[in-house]
Order: C-alpha cells, then structure tokens, then sequence
C-alpha cells in the first residue's frame, strides 16, 4: 500500500511537470506542448517511464486532481527555476519544491521532494527526479494527458 501512495505521487508529479519558456522570476516555466518522454528515478519507486501529452495550458507547480493549492513562489538562481507550493487535499498538506533546468522546448530536469503533513501510510516526504525529452508536436493516443 505504501509504495501504490508513493507511485501515485511521483506518476503525479511526473505529470504535471513544464510549461515553452522560462521568463520572469515570478512566471513559471513552460514547456512545449506536444509529446514528452518523461523518465522518473526514485529511492522508493525505482525508475519509470512515461509517455506524456502535455498541454499549453498544464501546470507545472502542482497536481491538481484532488487537491488545492495555493499561488506557487518561483525563484531564479542562474539558469535553474526553484518552484515551492503548498496543497492540501482530504490527506491533509503536501509541500512541494522543484527546482529545474533545462530549454523546455526540447528537454528539462525536475529534482522534486514533497513532504506530507500528516505522513500518509508512514510516508512523511518523498523525492523525484524527471528527466524529459520533447518527442514531437503529436500525441500518441496511449500518452497520457
């Protein structure tokens, strides 16, 4: 049970990552959208694949099935985009900090660590990599939105 909540979060996270360009420090990066290839690597997970379709208007703060989240804070250090919002859901608060880099037009990397107020299932945080790659401008119909 413990590790089907922690792969719902990461496959969540995973997701909801991107948005075309990194702007202003207070703008959240965006991706392309289209299709993405998004591998995950976790200590509690393992590694996993998954083809995305990514919409313009996807979020990349927060997932947001189930969940209410407040106005994300984004910071930029250099090249990289420090995103830290806050959600709550029936579970009780998950915080969540990224940071990213990458052109997100072609590839982007999401380090990602969410701690869950309550721990839910003796889960108190949990931390992701994403590594994705733009594949094309068309989605194949197993991506998932």
């Amino acid at each position: 049970m413990r590790k089907a909540i922690v792969r719902a979060a990461i496959l969540s996270l995973a997701l909801v990552f991107g948005h075309a360009t990194a702007g202003l420090a207070d703008e959240l990066p965006k991706r392309r959208p289209g299709h993405w290839k998004l591998r995950t690597v976790s200590a509690s997970v393992g590694m996993a694949t998954i083809d995305a379709c990514i919409g313009a208007d996807d979020s990349i703060a927060a997932p947001s099935e189930g969940r209410s989240c407040l106005t994300p804070k984004v910071e930029r250090a250099g090249d990289q985009v420090i995103v830290n919002v806050t959600c709550r859901s029936n579970l009780g608060e998950e915080r969540i900090s990224t940071l990213f880099t990458g052109d997100f037009q072609t590839w982007y990397r999401g380090i990602t660590k969410m701690t869950f107020e309550p721990p839910t299932n003796g889960v108190a945080n949990v931390g992701v990599t994403v590594d994705a790659t733009f594949i094309g401008p068309d989605c194949p119909a197993n991506a998932s939105p």
